[in-house]
Formats: C-alpha cells, structure tokens, sequence
C-alpha cells in the first residue's frame, strides 16, 4: 500500500486561513486546481461560489502609513502621499495590522483563551474588516492593490498582506465538491478545425455541435448545494474546536515532563470543554439534534469520498465528524455508543455508519476469531459432555473474558492469518509460524488467568505448562485428565520424534479418555506445539500447516477456560 504524503502544515480546523493556505491544503488532499490558482478563488467569489469569510482592506493613505510605520525602508524608497496623519485612526489599524501579521497566543499567556481578532471585532477595527460577501459587492481583487513606494522612479504596489483575504479552512470540503462540478468536454482533438473551433469557443456551431459531447456532474451540483445547508454548522465546529483547543493549550502549562496532565487538571479542562460546547451551541443556534443531523450528513460524505477518492479527502472527512462528535459529547456527555445509536444506519453497510467510519480493533478481531472459533468449536468438541461444550452466547462471554484479562494477543493470530492467506513465502512463513509459537505461550497465560481466579498462584519452580494442566484437568476439575496425561506424556516430547509425528500419533488416540478424549488430544497437541516452537522452531510449517496448528492451539485454550 503506497504511503499517504507528508503534510508539512497541518490546516485541519484552522478558523483563519490566507487563500494560499487553502489552496495548498486542497492540494494536500489529492484534489486537482485549475492553472491560475489564485484567480480561481475570486472568479469563485464573483460568481458567489465559494466567499472568503473576512477581508481587511484599509484606505491607500492608511496602507501608507502602515508601511512607513513598519521601518527599514531601502534607501531608494519613498512613501507615496498622501499619507493618513489621524493618530488615532493609524493606531487602531496598527493594532489590528500587527495583530493578522504576527499572530501570538502563548500558552502561557491569561487571555491564551481570548477571542480571535476577526471572530470579536473591536469598534475600532470595524471600519476595516469585511464581513459580508456577494456577487453584488464584488470588488476585483486588482483594485485592492495600493500605490504605497515610489523605487528609483517607479512607483511599486504595497504588498498583499495589506489587504489580506482570510477562509475557513472547513471550505475545502465545498472546494473539493465545486471541482467535480466542472463539465467534461470531449471532441475530435486530431481534427484541426474542430480543435480551432474549440479554442475559439464556437461550441454552438451546427458543424461543431454534431461532433463535441458534454456531460456534466449534476451529482456534485446537488452535493454542493446540501452543503450549503449545514454552512453553520461547519462554522460552529471549527469555532469550538479552535477554542477548546485553546483552552487545552492554557490546561497545558500544567502538563509534566510527558505532557500528561493531571487527573484534576484534566477535569478542570472537561468542565472548561463542556462550557464552550454550550456557549457555541448558543451563539450558533444549535441543538444536540442538530449535531447529530450533520455528523449523519458528513458520514454520507465520507462514504462518497471513500467511494470515489481522493483518500486523502476520505480521511479528513473522518477528521471532521470525530471533532463533530466531541462537540456533541463535550454539550451532551453522550458516549460513543449512544452516538452510534442515534446516527444509525446511513450510509447502506450492515452495521451502524460510526462502526463503519471508526472501526474498533478490538471488535473487528473479536468478530474475525469468532468467525473461525464457530466452526472449529462446533466440530471439534462434538459430542463431548458438558462443560465442554460450546454455543455463540459462550463464545461471546470468552471474548468478553480474554478482553477483561487484556490477553488481546489471542485475536492477533487470526488477523495475521487473514493477511497472510495468500502468501506462502519465506518472509510471510516466518513471521506466522513465530505468531504460532507466540499463541502456544499465550495458551499458558490463560491457564495463568483461570488458576489465579480458582485462587492458585501459577508461580513457582514447578509451575510450568504441564503441572499446570495437571491442576486444571486434575481430580478438582471438570474432568480428571492426570491419569491420561501421564501415560501419554511421551507424545508431548519432541527430541527424539519430529512434531509432525507427534501430531500425528496424538490424532490417533480415538478413546484413551472416553468421551473426553477430543479434549486430552488438545492438551497434548498444546505442549508438543509449544515445546517445539520454544526449541527448535516452527519454520518448516507452511501455512496450511501453521492453520492446523492455530486451531488445535484453539481448541486447547477453549478447554483451559472452560475449567473455570
């Protein structure tokens, strides 16, 4: 699987963002820019597409000003006049100037949790930002630039930065979408005259009509307009993920030398979260309801966007409905559970949608062994008595029981198998039979576990896997196997007889033990496997091989529990 690249910025959930920003960022997520990137943006606002959300524009005298205040002028370089001479005003747009220039939120700082300077504007700075944008009030972004220097004669343009343009960074998601939109034209790129006719724009030709096609994107077109629906609901996210983050941020000089905080400095921010959860829900008009309405929307989203790529936008839509689903839990204290519950089903898979956007290891491998536990449980203890029986409620409640042990290696050896069922290689070979190896000694932790609830430490000198066994399958046991063991513990010894032997002698054993002799033939097959493969090795073993031993491996671990 090829590697995803490497961001060098990191623009998810930034409120403020400069075109550039968000330009680069729809690069960074695989998605295709027409040439000319920053005119793309403002025939976008022109045509009220997609509108930056703040601009700050200061009249040509203030510009002026501003640059004569900031110093270090070249010796050749003049201030053109005329130059604002109002203090006050000049003051006010230093400030704000200063403020988008050389941002600075120190994490040590008390007011680390003040307002971003264009999300409260001050009286002062009003005159200067632009809040509203339409098709109407457009204003070519050319005639922003202002005659500021006069340079060995030539008077040269202030820079950009006195006119600064800012997005979301949450636009990209409308970005990503406005870019399928575009119409797909196709014609007879080797016929001259057609082509001629292309550049020149005479689509509607009769003679050209016949031999052009179009086709257009109304899936995208509808998409970007549900978009627009949940515009709020965009801006309320990001405005609670930049301020809770801030609030983490100012949690954080509390943090020791791992960065942990401590549990009462950890609750003290939860309660901080929980307070700019309901204050953002307040200021935007929202409900828990509603949040719930957009995580539903953006899971249908993502499906598109993993359906149809690029990944990388798949991946930040998922970025974007977990900070969606702290907010929620942040205003609610739902879990995820009950989150789940309430998104349901959306996206057309056969498990709810948050499972299926945020999958859980823990569950996807319980379901994996289950999957092969079933049958092998089914087939492997038919017809032997009680308690060595097995159904799918007991087959959960071990789950339930290896998860509470923290003995999560168990399901390891099944996902490794699923990866590697179509390799047989040296490399693939190597690392399953050392898996193989690996679950025959985690065969003995859950002996450990069982012996240690039936009150048995299973340290000592003597404690090794067979008196092991020998305590659980002994006469305070479900069944007294001692005897059998014993007699057999030959075919448990690998020095003088290969494991293959071994095995194959253990399979033999059709009634040593009555009834229960399924269960002596996994106990022994256990040892033989787990000396071996603490010995000598199982590197000889191909992969059907390496599964036979996996499931006898299974078996016996389903015996040892089921002494409990």
């Amino acid at each position: 699987m090829p590697s995803r690249p490497i961001r060098t910025k990191n623009r998810f959930g930034k409120r403020f963002i400069s075109p550039s920003d968000l330009l680069g960022y729809a690069e960074d997520l695989g998605l295709k820019l027409p040439v000319g990137r920053e005119r793309f943006l403002e025939f976008m606002e022109r045509e009220g597409i997609l509108s930056p959300v703040r601009r700050v524009r200061y009249p040509a005298p203030l510009v002026r000003r501003l640059a004569l205040e900031e110093g270090d002028r070249h010796p050749s370089e003049k201030i053109l006049e005329p130059i604002e001479r109002d203090d006050t005003v000049a003051k006010a747009a230093l400030s704000l100037h200063g403020a988008l220039c050389f941002p600075t939120r120190s994490i040590t700082a008390r007011d680390a949790e003040s307002p971003h300077i264009l999300d409260k504007i001050r009286p002062e700075h009003a005159p200067f930002i632009q809040t509203e944008f339409s098709r109407e009030t457009f204003v070519p972004w050319d005639d922003f630039k202002v005659f500021a220097y006069l340079i060995d004669g030539d008077e040269i343009y202030a820079g950009d930065r006195f006119y600064p343009t800012f997005y979301h960074a949450w636009q990209v998601f409308f970005l990503a979408t406005y870019l399928r939109t575009a119409a797909m034209l196709l014609y007879a790129v080797d016929d001259d005259a057609v082509s001629k006719a292309m550049w020149e724009g005479r689509l509607d030709d009769d003679a050209i009509r016949k031999r052009r096609q179009v086709t257009f994107n109304i899936e995208a077109r509808h998409e970007l307009h549900e978009l627009r629906k949940y515009e709020n609901c965009f801006d309320a996210v990001s405005y609670f993920q930049d301020y809770s983050r801030n609030a983490l941020q100012r949690f954080g000089r509390h943090a020791d030398e791992h960065g942990r905080l401590a549990p009462r400095h950890w609750q003290a921010f939860r309660a901080r979260e929980k307070q700019i959860a309901a204050e953002t829900l307040g200021k935007y008009g929202l409900n828990d309801k509603d949040l719930i309405d957009f995580v539903k929307a953006q899971c249908k989203w993502w499906n598109d966007a993993e359906r149809r790529g690029p990944a990388l936008l798949a991946d930040e839509w998922k970025r974007h409905i977990g900070i969606t689903l702290d907010f929620h839990r942040a205003a609610t204290g739902a879990t995820h559970e009950q989150q789940s519950a309430d998104v349901g089903r959306v996206t057309g898979h056969f498990k709810p949608t948050l499972d299926v956007v945020f999958p859980s290891w823990i569950k996807e491998q319980r379901e994996l062994a289950f999957r092969s536990l079933k049958p092998w449980a089914a087939d492997g203890f038919d017809g032997t008595p009680t308690p060595f029986t097995f159904n799918d409620t007991e087959l959960d409640e071990l789950c339930k029981w290896l998860e509470e042990k923290k003995l999560y290696q168990f399901y390891w050896i099944y996902r490794r198998a699923v990866e590697g069922r179509h390799r047989d290689d040296p490399v693939q070979r190597a690392a399953t039979t050392a898996d193989v190896a690996n679950f025959a000694n985690l065969a003995e932790m859950i002996a450990n576990e069982v012996l240690l609830e039936k009150g048995t430490p299973p340290r000592g000198p003597r404690m090794t896997l067979v008196p092991k066994l020998r305590l659980l399958f002994g006469p305070a046991g479900p069944v007294d196997l001692n005897r059998y063991l014993s007699k057999h513990r030959s075919l448990m010894r690998t020095e003088h007889q290969t494991l293959r032997q071994r095995l194959a002698q253990i399979a033999r054993l059709k009634s040593s033990a009555g009834a229960h002799t399924p269960v002596l033939r996994y106990l022994l097959a256990l040892v033989a496997i787990r000396n071996e493969g603490s010995h000598l090795g199982l590197l000889r073993f191909d992969r059907i091989e390496t599964m036979e031993l996996t499931r006898l491996i299974s078996l016996a671990s389903l015996a040892i529990w089921k002494t409990r």
